[in-house]
């Protein structure tokens, strides 16, 4: 493991170009969110997501979730939001809820689900945006633990699950206590919650009635 801290690679321009390097190589970057430790690829490196996978334990079929730089990267990465999926975007990006939307065919199936649909967020988080950023505009925002491990809160935490393995570190010390993205569905104007996080349902469900009686 490589470790490096969060105020070295915001403000160092070295320390950036380093990182971005090692990306373009398929390595994979553990690195501090809005909501926990996220492991990061550019997924336009061929071979980058599945160290991830085999980093992490993951099994395949199971989809991973992306980050994006600014709201317009969705459009590279999803088919149109619906009004109501854009209004939700608005209210709620940068922050902590993750659309799930048709892919675009170009996605690789190895991100996707297997009903094509992948989740994409715009988190609130410097180095998650400098992160993707640094890998075109999109970079996979997956939970920094082994499959089915505690969620990472903690830099500790982090060196312990990953220590000797090949990934560098971004650490941000101990993050405030979180419990993840919401994870939401949205297919027109239909919404789904398929996981409650830090985003509360109750929250999506009022501008969504708002929306629609407007």
């Amino acid at each position: 493991m490589k470790r490096v801290k969060t105020e070295e690679f915001l403000s160092s321009n070295r320390v950036r170009d380093d990182v971005e390097g090692y990306l373009r190589q398929g390595g994979v970057v553990i690195y501090p969110t809005d909501t926990l430790y996220g492991m990061g690829v550019d997924i336009r490196v061929a071979g980058a997501v599945e160290n991830l996978m085999s980093l992490k334990g993951r099994e395949s079929g199971r989809p991973v979730p992306l980050f994006i730089a600014s709201p317009g990267e969705i459009e590279d990465i999803c088919a149109p939001l619906s009004p109501l999926g854009e209004k939700l975007a608005e209210v709620f990006w940068p922050g902590k809820l993750t659309i799930v939307t048709r892919a675009r065919p170009h996605i690789a199936l190895i991100v996707r689900s297997e009903d094509g649909t992948v989740g994409v967020r715009l988190p609130d988080s410097a180095v998650s945006l400098s992160l993707a950023g640094l890998c075109g505009g999109v970079t996979t925002g997956t939970s920094a633990n082994k499959s089915r491990g505690a969620i990472p809160l903690t830099a500790g935490q982090v060196m312990e699950d990953f220590e000797g393995d090949d990934v560098l570190f971004i650490d941000g010390g101990d993050l405030p206590p979180s419990a993840g993205s919401t994870v939401l569905l949205v297919d027109g104007n239909v919404l789904s919650i398929l996981r409650e996080g830090d985003v509360k349902a109750d929250e999506i469900l009022k501008i969504a009635e708002e929306f629609d009686n407007g």
